[in-house]
């Protein structure tokens, strides 16, 4: 990918996060700690509200396959 796919790519990106009012989060389980983290993955979540709009089911990629 070059630099300006990239720079193209960041600028459609967030302009789509901001239209829907969204960010893609991290989350995990309550019972992680020290020892590990459980139930691992990425989310997209409403930007104020923090509730979950999509999630990824325990996988740390969000693919456009995914999305339905």
């Amino acid at each position: 990918m070059t630099n300006a796919t990239k720079k193209a790519l960041r600028a459609d990106l967030k302009a789509v996060l901001a239209k829907y009012n969204v960010a893609i989060a991290f989350t995990c389980s309550d019972s992680s700690d020290t020892h590990g983290l459980y139930n691992a993955r990425l989310v997209i979540q409403d930007a104020t509200t923090e509730a979950i709009v999509h999630d990824t089911d325990n996988d740390w990629q969000i693919r456009a396959i995914d999305l339905k």
